[in-house]
């Protein structure tokens, strides 16, 4: 179908009222059937009187191709059964070089035994239960000791830990401070007195109270 093609049947005329009537029947037997979808060509089967419903549109095809199925008419290339005041009809497609069983897969009818796929590890009888099989729970809540004893709780609770003061560093602080604050510095004495030694050598030392001087004092006239 190129070109603008139509195969229709229609009751009534598009914006011109009229009433009753049906939009007619179309069968088609292709082997299949070709279009573009720009060219505007349509197969449809449509009702435009008050009252009238669409046609029925029955094609047997190997496959469409370049028309879609669409609620009414558009400028692309349509199938269509449009009442414009009425229902819809119906579009009926007959494949039957289309196998509807191809492709399907059967499935087992045996179902699996569920005893086969359960562990056996922590068997409670039998040649597995020689295995020394262990379940160890371990850290806060989980399951009670004994079955007669009640759950813990799901969020257990943290020991709290005792936190230090921060006052405390504040104050040793301060102490450390006052206490490097009340230190006297040194006194520096000047040197004021000259002694000798055993061995026969002077050395200008400070002392608190000036010694009668070693060495006599020299005096200009």
């Amino acid at each position: 179908m190129r070109f603008g093609s139509k195969i229709s049947t229609t009751v009534g005329t598009q914006g011109i009222t009229g009433i009753g009537g049906g939009g007619g029947n179309i069968t088609i037997n292709a082997g299949f059937i070709l279009g573009v979808k720009g060219e505007n060509s349509d197969i449809f089967a449509s009702a435009f009187n008050t009252g009238a419903n669409g046609g029925i549109i029955s094609i047997t095809t190997n496959g469409i191709y370049g028309l879609d199925f669409r609620p009414n008419l558009t400028s692309f290339s349509d199938i269509t059964t449009y009442s414009q005041f009425g229902l819809n009809g119906t579009v009926n497609i007959n494949t039957p070089g289309l196998d509807p069983s191809r492709g399907l897969t059967n499935l087992p009818v045996n179902l699996a035994d569920p005893s086969k796929q359960v562990s056996q590890s922590c068997a409670i009888g039998g040649k597995l239960a020689n295995r020394d099989n262990r379940f160890t729970i371990s850290g806060k809540g989980g399951l009670p000791k004994s079955p007669t004893d009640e759950l813990s709780s799901i969020h257990p609770l943290v020991e709290l830990a005792d936190l230090v003061p921060s006052s405390t560093n504040s104050i040793a602080g301060v102490e450390e401070k006052q206490e490097v604050k009340q230190e006297v510095p040194k006194r520096i004495v000047e040197a004021n007195t000259l002694m000798r030694d055993s061995q026969g050598v002077l050395h200008l030392v400070a002392a608190s109270n000036p010694l009668s001087p070693a060495i006599p004092q020299l005096s200009c006239p």
